[in-house]
Order: C-alpha cells, then sequence, then structure tokens
C-alpha cells in the first residue's frame, strides 16, 4: 500500500499545501477489462461493449487502540453514526471545495422553489427539476456554461432552494431587480419558472468557494445519505493533486523557496481520530 504525509492541491493560480501529523495509506487500485458479448447468427458472438471496473479487493483501514476499544462497546451505536455523518459531510465538503477552487466564477445565484409549482420538501424532485434546468441553459443559451450547485435547508428544516456559482453564462436572461446587496445589483434570472431566483456577481473566487461550501451541513447530510449532494457541470475543472512522504527535512527545505508565497496558515484536528492537518495556502509564482 502506498502512503502519504503531505498533498500539493494545484488550482491553477493558486495553491494548497497538506501536512498531515499520521501518514495517510492508500490501497493501490486494480482495474480489469471487462466485455458485453452479443452472439449473431451470421457472425457468432461480437464483442458489444467494453469497460474498466475497479476490481480493488475491499479492505478495512487499520484501527487503532482506541477505535478497537469502541467497537467492543455495544452500548455506543450512536458514536459510529455520528463518525460516519461527520466522515459523509467532510468528504461531500471536500469535494464541492476542490470544484469550486479550480475554477474562476462570474454569477452566485440563489433559486427557490414556489410550492404551489414544486414540492420543496421532496430533495429528489427538486435535485432533478434544477439538473434538467441547467442542461436547458446549455443547450438553448450557453453551450460552455460551468455551474456548481448545492442544497440549503430553509429555517423549517424540510424545504429545500438551491444556491450556486455560475461562470460562461453566454446569453442567458438576467434582468436588473432594482435591489442591491452589498453595494451590488442584484439580478432575477428569467428562465427560472419555478420560483424566485438572484444572481450577483462574483468578485472574489476563493471566498466564494468557502462561502458555499458552508452550506453542506450535517443535518443535510443525515436526509440525503445515499444521495448526490452536488449539482455541477462535467466543463468544470478540478485541481491538480500530488501526493508525497516526506520528512521533516525535506518538508522544511520544500518550504523555503516559496516563504514570501504563504498567503495563510492553520492547523486544524480531525474529529475521531488522533490525526491532525496543516494547510498553507500559497499564491501563484
Amino acid at each position: 500500500m502506498a502512503s502519504y504525509n503531505v498533498k500539493l492541491l494545484d488550482y491553477g493560480g493558486t495553491r494548497q499545501i497538506r501536512r498531515y501529523g499520521a501518514n495517510i495509506t492508500k490501497k493501490e487500485r486494480e482495474y480489469v477489462e471487462q466485455y458485453d458479448m452479443e452472439y449473431t447468427p451470421d457472425d457468432g458472438y461480437i464483442m458489444k461493449k467494453r469497460r474498466v471496473v475497479d476490481v480493488t479487493p475491499k479492505q478495512k483501514r487499520p484501527q487503532d487502540d482506541d477505535e478497537k476499544e469502541d467497537n467492543k462497546k455495544s452500548e455506543r451505536p450512536e458514536f459510529w453514526k455520528i463518525k460516519k455523518l461527520r466522515e459523509n459531510t467532510n468528504r461531500a465538503k471536500g469535494k464541492i471545495y476542490e470544484i469550486a477552487r479550480a475554477n474562476v466564477w462570474e454569477w452566485f445565484i440563489t433559486l427557490t422553489f414556489n410550492p404551489q409549482i414544486i414540492d420543496s420538501i421532496d430533495y429528489d424532485r427538486v435535485k432533478y427539476v434544477t439538473s434538467d434546468f441547467f442542461h436547458a441553459m446549455r443547450k438553448k443559451y450557453a453551450p460552455d456554461l460551468k455551474y456548481l450547485i448545492v442544497p440549503e435547508f430553509h429555517l423549517d428544516g424540510k424545504k429545500y432552494h438551491f444556491h450556486g456559482i455560475l461562470s460562461n453564462i453566454g446569453n442567458m436572461p438576467m434582468y436588473d431587480s432594482g435591489l442591491t446587496f452589498n453595494s451590488k445589483v442584484v439580478y432575477n434570472l428569467t428562465t427560472w419558472r419555478f420560483g424566485f431566483s438572484t444572481a450577483t456577481q462574483v468578485t472574489d473566487t476563493r471566498r466564494v468557494a468557502s462561502y458555499i461550501t458552508k452550506y453542506i451541513t450535517k443535518e443535510l447530510c443525515a436526509v440525503t445519505d445515499g444521495r448526490h449532494r452536488y449539482l455541477n457541470s462535467s466543463n468544470c475543472d478540478r485541481p491538480r493533486v500530488y501526493e508525497y512522504n516526506m520528512s521533516s527535512e525535506e518538508y522544511s527545505e520544500a518550504l523555503e523557496g516559496i516563504y514570501d508565497n504563504i498567503g495563510h496558515m492553520k492547523t486544524i484536528k480531525i474529529p475521531y481520530t488522533k490525526n491532525k492537518v496543516e494547510y498553507i495556502e500559497i499564491d501563484d509564482f
């Protein structure tokens, strides 16, 4: 198994270094080609479809002494439920943040649903309607449209609305609502006919990446278990990721030449583990 303790994420213009207190172990992936065969009277069996399948054996990760002890305590099922929920939430946040950071965004939008038109309590329904809307926008107005859309609960904890970030909006129609927010003109999307909409221009892509990630909460993840928690267009860029196993001396030496480019540093402890992560933000150089 491979392992690393330093990860570099290149977002194209900015970079982020993550240094882990304890090594992260990765399984080597194994893939095989599988074929679907079809019989025809003239040609016999012919290959109909080829696909590559991940056949990596599932393996439980090593457990530390604390986890082994917790596993013995059957009276603590709630602990494991909370732990799994936290892991799912952090995983969703991480994927959303990486997509948001790796792209340049122009618009921040909010989409709500009129209950007389759409049952906004039905997550699958509102997600489908929203996804279909953006497919239609790409087809009719903006073939290069990029979008990243995340759900949020209303204050009642039952209904959903969506927030999103867009770029390359082409000829998507918007009109000035006559309102402003934080000195920005608030626009409405004229083609959004399922409820109310707002759109304001983005001035800081890194900041909006952090902002949109905050909408993914434990409560939201708990009720959307097993379902996609965000929508994104296929043309969204992803960060280039590099992983290293470095000694303290090698790590210090690698940082020597970039001290002037470091913009922000912080260290956090990973909940339910003995690990911690040091984050370093680096401006392009």
